[in-house]
């Protein structure tokens, strides 16, 4: 039996989060708990205090299809790392070129140091389709 006590630490660990809760004066029980699930990689209260919510930001991160790719196949192959080498080169090939670009921009002074999504699809599609 989980203990009143431990509510908010558990809804943490299972990225819920409580909206209404209301214990009765009269009682130990819980009257009612409202759950909510939340994204997994960006909740409420991360946002703006650290960087969990750039990770699915497009404008940000350039690799989130790649990033999608491993995390289905890993799904897909029950975790089974040794059956997704090639989608984790892929995502690492695409973190290092963007990452090259990004340092590119910076030495020449262009804001912002990443590519928005649109330059970016600029930028593939004259190169022909993804240099990675």
């Amino acid at each position: 039996m989980v203990m009143l006590n431990e509510f908010p630490r558990l809804a943490r660990r299972w990225r819920l989060q409580l909206n209404h809760h209301f214990i009765h004066p009269f009682s130990n029980l819980l009257a009612l708990f409202e759950f909510s699930i939340m994204s997994y990689r960006c909740s409420w209260r991360m946002a703006g205090k650290s960087s969990a919510c750039k990770v699915r930001n497009v404008d940000i991160n350039p690799c989130i299809e790649e990033s999608d790719g491993s995390q289905k196949c890993l799904d897909a192959y029950n975790y089974d790392k040794s059956m997704c080498s090639a989608y984790f080169m892929r995502y690492k090939n695409c973190r290092k070129y963007w990452h090259g670009v990004m340092l590119q921009r910076r030495r020449d002074g262009v804001k912002p140091d990443m590519p928005t999504a649109e330059e970016r699809e600029q930028i593939i599609t004259a190169l022909g389709g993804k240099p990675y």
